[in-house]
């Protein structure tokens, strides 16, 4: 029987997770072609869209074709070849990466598109419901100039009418005319003729005053005529938010951005979530995008033998000797009968050998000594000596 070589066992080993992991890149692939080609047509025949469009989406996906391929005729270049190679390999997860970036976008777009028309309705009712507020805002100011200008003009006319044109001082002389008639004199005459077109402008002045406060007075009985807010419209904005906010509530997507934030989903921003939006779907481009080119690359690799070459093992025995010993320090406790002295006090009665009598003074009134002088000092007590008795 012929002995197999261990190459020949690698391979066998191998081939079938070779092949399940190539047509499993080869569906991948194919679901990137389509994707990408997809939303190149999609974007072809949207409001607006035009094959110009769509155009860069389909070179995307007709390079993606080409990925595998290069990767397996790659493996049977020279290290410079491949480095080549690499690069455009490198180029085409580049496109990739741009194509389905567009692709996670439209699909994100086609998610929220309830929420963006809640949104839609919702911004309408609130320009509604603005628009509303300013014309209170700007009536409101208005009355209260109007207002002014009425007090202003009542002011004016008390003016006026405390302070009508003084009469002239007339000279009471009568003058001679022709012929001999008795007429007035010039300087009155001129003074009648003053004070008369004083009145009239007065008078003419008066009259305008009149008017103009009128004119104000009904500007101010208009503007407080004014219909109030418009319910209906203050109705329709609160209905408008509230589905915006459960429309929200029901979007993973949004949820998400939330919880990045820390905020409720009802204080959610469009700025917040165009950012989260933008981020996730570039690292999910790139993601896949790497993850294919890698694929690519691993599935035509040869496998080689695993065991170690000569070299290597003498390599490992000489590392070995070269090492130093390991020294393991262990502690052992060791116990050890030891004989215990113990020391005890014992008071031993010894015999009375001989008994001195020595006088000493006391004063049983005060229960002092005396000294030998006859001289009182400290109280008289027994003391005890070491081995005798109280």
């Amino acid at each position: 029987m012929l002995r197999q070589s261990s190459s020949d066992m690698v391979t066998d080993m191998t081939s079938g997770e070779r092949t399940r992991l190539f047509w499993t890149l080869i569906f991948f692939e194919a679901c990137v072609i389509s994707i990408t080609a997809y939303t190149g047509l999609n974007m072809a025949v949207a409001r607006g869209g035009s094959f110009a469009m769509a155009l860069p989406l389909l070179m995307i996906a007709a390079a993606e074709t080409l990925r595998i391929p290069l990767s397996g005729y790659a493996a049977q270049l020279s290290w410079p070849k491949q480095i080549l190679a690499g690069l455009v390999l490198i180029a085409i997860a580049l496109g990739s990466a741009e194509g389905l970036s567009l692709a996670f976008e439209q699909f994100v777009n086609n998610r929220v598109v309830s929420i963006s028309q809640a949104q839609r309705s919702f911004l309408k009712a609130k320009a509604i419901v603005d628009t509303q507020k300013n014309d209170k805002r700007l009536d409101q100011i208005t009355l209260a100039v109007a207002r002014d200008d009425v007090a202003r003009l009542d002011v004016a006319l008390r003016d006026f009418l405390n302070n009508p044109p003084g009469l002239p001082s007339f000279s009471g002389r009568t003058c001679t005319g022709r012929f001999g008639k008795s007429v007035t004199c010039d300087s009155d005459r001129r003074a009648q003729e003053t004070y008369a077109q004083a009145r009239q402008s007065h008078n003419l002045q008066l009259e305008k005053l009149r008017a103009e406060r009128q004119e104000a007075q009904v500007r101010v009985d208009q503007l407080k005529l004014t219909p109030k807010a418009d319910m209906l419209a203050t109705e329709t904005f609160d209905d408008a938010r509230q589905h915006l906010i459960e429309e929200m509530s029901q979007s993973p997507i949004h949820r998400f951005t939330a919880s990045i934030y820390g905020v409720p989903v009802e204080d959610l921003t469009e700025n917040q979530f165009q950012t989260v939006k933008k981020y996730g779907v570039i690292s999910l481009a790139i993601a896949f995008a790497i993850v294919s080119m890698l694929a690519s690359v691993v599935v035509h690799t040869e496998p080689h033998d695993k065991s170690e070459s000569k070299v290597s093992r003498a390599l490992r025995a000489w590392i070995a000797r070269r090492r130093k010993p390991i020294v393991r320090v262990v502690e052992k406790i060791i116990e050890t009968p030891v004989e215990v002295i113990k020391e005890v006090e014992r008071r031993i009665e010894v015999p009375v050998e001989k008994i001195v009598f020595k006088y000493i003074p006391f004063d049983y009134t005060t229960g002092r000594r005396a000294s030998p002088e006859y001289e009182y000092t400290d109280s008289v007590s027994l003391k005890t000596v070491r081995g005798g008795k109280e």
